[in-house]
This record gives structure tokens, C-alpha cells and sequence, in this order.
């Protein structure tokens, strides 16, 4: 072992699939596979890698055998026996062994590949990134290597699109499957896997608590998603930035990530991601006049993005004191990333977001209120009809009314009247049909209505007899054919929607799957 060469990180092919495979695996053992393609030999029918303890150390920037041989003792020990899974057309996927054994001997750590690894790391010839291992090793954020080749291996579209920026989507649980958030090694996610399951099922209703990290969005872009954006922006030759993509009543189900080259996403693509950078962080703590003052020194701006940039500087400035004079206090959530995506959806408007801002103001009983004025801005509410509110929330009938013309727009019979739907729970009484809902509340409740109750009494007991409605309509086998329809899994629809509004929902579903059934 001793004629091993001393192997400084250059750039290797990695094969796509690979990249965008579902391994657990954390930054050392990440930057040991990439740095081991680039040795790889043939032993018998497998793969083998010898690689020269003092590389490792550059690598990992460690400093002393005694560090490297026990941060190598615990890469070698996620690596041998852990699974990978190759995603194939139509659904399909295979599940193997990524690493057989490891061994540290005389200064020299060799691995050796599960023989079905072959052809995703030998001879790649098509369908690959080049990586730098020069560069991956300079990132310090854990997530900053899984996320920087997963990016990398899609920007070469951009060419193809004509535009600044590159658009592409991740899913919140299979994004964080393909960081290592989800332990994919435990037996039971494997059998779930087996049985093709969704992510978002795999992730929300089988992984245990314990076999899973950051399920609240708001930590996961602070630990993950964030850290490595900023990392990568400054390091790297790519950049970007993301967008929440909420489903029903607000809970984020994916991400539209923007990739570019040069760090500007609005058409300023021959503005130096540095210089855009400050003047960005300049407007963010609200010194405009330093910021447009650095936008008309900078001579590597050209005129007519200065005026763009000056432009959204103004903009997110006043728009912010707008916020502060309307009384919101909790200002940190208002960052220029959030703004941008704001400023996006007005159509560069400023006086719709103050309209907005305005409506908001009025509205009571807001639970998220910077993704309210997101949705707010979006779908123009200031603008919309008079809103009837649901238990004293305008926010809840928002979100009544989104669904409720979902399902009016579902395809009638020919001659159906639409008029036919009601606000009304079926009555108790009625003769069974096709679709209908029964409500049977038990004798305790039966008593509980609402000419009978006293002040004291009335929330409480309203939300008893709700709460015991909704059990009994869930019962209902048309519940999953809802959810179904509108793409959500049922966590989202009961811990986001609050009970007298999933009621009027589902009554008046059944009800319009009562009046098609009855034209058929």
C-alpha cells in the first residue's frame, strides 16, 4: 500500500442517479465517497478504493491521526451495511448495500462497493455532474454538500431556458429524505418502502418521532436550508434561492427552488452576485440611503437594473413602514427574501400590498399573519366580495370559500342545479340516499343546543357538538374521495382546518355528490 500517490481533490463524475438516490449519509462520509470515485479499482467482481490517509485529513481538515482515524472508525461505520435507493422509471426503485467493508491500515482507508454499485460508479460516460472536491471541501454547513450536488446536477437546464434563473421543485418530505433527515435504514421504513408508498405518507404517518428530524418547516429552513443557501451563494458557482409552495389552509407541502449562476433571479443577470448581495443586506436593515447610494457608485450595474434595484429598495423600505404604522410588531419574518417573492406576486405593485396590509388590519383572529398577507397579495382579498366569517374568523372563511369553490366547480349532471347546495347539515331525519351523511349524536349531547345555552356555557359546548359531528362525518367512506380531491393528506386537513369549517366542507361535498348521483 505503500505506492498509493498522495491525491490532491480535483473534479470526478458522478452519476446523476446517484446523486439524486435516498442514502443516509452525513458531510465526512459524503465527501469520502466523492474523493473514493476517483480511485477506484476492480477486486474480483466488486469496487474497491484506496485513498491515502494525509488526502482524507486535507479533505476533512483534521490535524491529527488520533482525529482522523476516529473520524474515519465512525464514517466506516454509516457506511458498510447502509442502503441506498435508486429510483427507475414508473414508479420503480431498487434497495442495496452501498458499502461491504472498511478498513484504516498503515495510514491507508480502503472501501469496498456492494457489486450492484458498479454501474453507478464505474466508467459514468452520460447522465452525470462534474463535482469539485476542492470546493465541496471548503463547505462547513452540514447539509451544504447534499444540497450543493443535488442543484448542481440540475443547472444544466438553465441554457436550455433562455432566462436568468432555473425553477425546480422538492417536495418538504422527499427533500428531506434525500438530505438524511429520515433514518431510511430502520427495517420498518425499508418494508413501508417496499410497498411503494408516498413520501409524504413515509415521512407524516409511518417514521417514527425518534427516526426523524425537523418535521416543523420554520427549523428546518433555519438549521438546513438556509445555512447551506448562504454558504453556497458565497462560495460556490451556484446560487439560489427558495419559495414556500403551501397546499390548503397554509401548510408548506414544497419548495420552488431558483437556480442561477450568478446569484440574480429577476432578469439582473449581469449584476455581480456580490455587489447584490450587499446592496441586499443593505436594505434589509432599512439603510436606503447607503444602498441606493451604492446602487448608482457601483459602474459594474448596468442603468437600467440600477433603476430596477433602486426600485425594489423603495419599495420593501415603505412597504415595511407601512407594516410598523399598521401595528405589527414582530417585524424579523419581513426579510427582503420574503419581500421579493412578495413584490413578485403584486406585480411590482406597491399600492396592492398596502391595500392588503390595510385589509389584514381588519381581519381578526389571524394565526400566521405574514403567510396570510402572502396569500392575501396572491389572490387580491382586499378586492374579493364581502366575506361572511367563520366562528369569528375571517381567515377560516378565506379558507372556506377556496375549498367551497373547488368543489363547486366540480363537473355537474346536465340540468343540476348548483343552487341546490346548502349551508345546512343534512337533518337527522331524513330517508338515507345515496352519498348522504347520517349524524348520529349520542343521548349526552343531544340536549346541547344552541337556544339553550348561557354565555358562560356557549363556546365550550358549540365546540363539543362540533367536535362530535365531525366524528361521526368522518366515518363517512367519502372522507378519503375529499381529501383525495383536493391532494391533501389527512394530518394536513385536521391539525389546519379548524373543525366548523371541515364540516361545512365535507356537508356540502356530499351534498354535491348527492345532487350528480341523483342526475345520473
Amino acid at each position: 500500500m505503500s505506492d498509493i500517490q498522495l491525491s490532491l481533490p480535483g473534479k470526478v463524475k458522478k452519476l446523476n442517479v446517484f446523486i439524486h438516490a435516498k442514502y443516509n449519509t452525513t458531510r465526512e462520509q459524503d465527501l469520502i465517497i466523492n474523493h473514493s470515485l476517483d480511485h477506484l479499482r476492480k477486486d474480483g467482481n466488486q469496487l474497491c478504493a484506496e485513498i491515502n490517509g494525509n488526502e482524507l485529513a486535507y479533505i476533512l481538515n483534521i490535524n491529527s491521526k488520533h482525529n482522523l482515524s476516529r473520524t474515519l472508525k465512525t464514517a466506516a461505520q454509516g457506511l458498510v451495511g447502509n442502503t441506498i435507493i435508486i429510483n427507475g422509471p414508473d414508479d420503480e426503485f431498487e434497495i442495496f448495500g452501498i458499502v461491504t467493508n472498511a478498513e484504516y491500515k498503515d495510514n491507508t482507508f480502503s472501501l469496498t462497493y456492494n457489486k450492484k454499485m458498479t454501474p453507478y460508479i464505474q466508467n459514468v460516460v452520460s447522465n452525470y455532474t462534474i463535482l469539485d472536491r476542492a470546493l465541496e471541501a471548503t463547505f462547513t454547513t452540514k447539509y451544504a454538500v447534499k444540497i450543493y450536488e443535488l442543484l448542481k446536477s440540475e443547472i444544466f437546464r438553465l441554457e436550455k431556458t433562455g432566462k436568468p434563473y432555473l425553477e425546480v421543485r422538492y417536495g418538504f418530505n422527499e427533500l428531506r429524505c434525500l438530505l438524511s433527515l429520515v433514518n431510511l435504514e430502520k427495517p420498518y421504513i425499508k418494508s413501508a418502502l417496499d410497498r411503494k408508498v408516498s413520501w409524504d405518507e413515509l415521512v407524516e404517518k409511518i417514521a417514527k418521532p425518534e427516526d426523524k428530524k425537523y418535521n416543523r418547516v420554520t427549523e428546518f429552513k433555519k438549521y438546513v436550508l438556509i445555512p447551506a443557501m448562504e454558504e453556497l451563494n458565497e462560495k460556490s458557482d451556484i446560487h439560489f434561492e427558495f419559495e414556500d409552495i403551501r397546499g390548503t389552509r397554509g401548510k408548506i407541502k414544497e419548495f420552488i427552488i431558483r437556480l442561477s449562476k450568478t446569484g440574480n433571479f429577476d432578469g439582473n443577470s449581469d449584476i455581480p452576485s456580490d455587489v447584490l448581495r450587499s446592496i441586499e443586506k443593505l436594505v434589509s436593515v432599512s439603510d436606503l440611503d447607503s444602498a441606493i447610494s451604492k446602487i448608482k457608485k457601483e459602474n459594474r450595474i448596468p442603468t437600467k437594473q440600477k433603476k430596477d434595484l433602486i426600485e425594489l429598495a423603495c419599495a420593501y423600505n415603505e412597504v415595511k413602514e407601512t407594516l410598523r404604522k399598521s401595528g405589527i410588531k414582530e417585524l424579523d419574518p419581513f426579510n427582503i427574501e420574503y419581500f421579493k417573492t412578495l413584490w413578485r406576486k403584486s406585480g411590482k405593485d406597491i399600492q396592492a400590498i398596502k391595500d392588503e396590509i390595510q385589509y389584514a388590519s381588519k381581519v381578526e383572529n389571524i394565526k400566521n399573519y405574514y403567510g396570510f398577507l402572502m396569500s392575501a397579495v396572491e389572490r387580491k382579498y382586499s378586492k374579493s366580495p364581502d366575506i361572511e366569517t367563520v366562528e369569528g374568523s375571517t381567515e377560516d372563511a378565506h379558507t372556506y370559500r377556496e375549498i367551497r369553490n373547488a368543489i363547486d366547480n366540480m363537473k355537474l349532471a346536465e340540468g343540476s342545479d348548483a343552487s341546490a347546495f346548502t349551508n345546512e347539515i343534512v337533518e337527522e331525519d331524513e330517508e338515507p340516499n345515496s352519498g348522504e351523511v347520517i349524524i348520529d349524536i349520542p343521548e349526552s349531547e343531544t340536549d346541547l343546543r344552541e337556544e339553550d345555552m348561557d354565555d358562560s356555557t356557549d363556546k365550550q359546548m358549540k365546540e363539543s357538538v362540533n367536535n362530535q359531528i365531525w366524528k361521526e362525518l368522518r366515518k363517512n367512506p367519502e372522507y378519503k374521495n375529499l381529501l383525495s380531491m383536493f391532494g391533501m393528506d389527512e394530518d394536513t386537513f385536521e391539525n389546519n382546518i379548524t373543525t366548523p369549517v371541515k364540516i361545512k366542507i365535507f356537508t356540502e361535498y356530499l351534498q354535491r355528490q348527492r345532487i350528480n348521483s341523483s342526475k345520473e
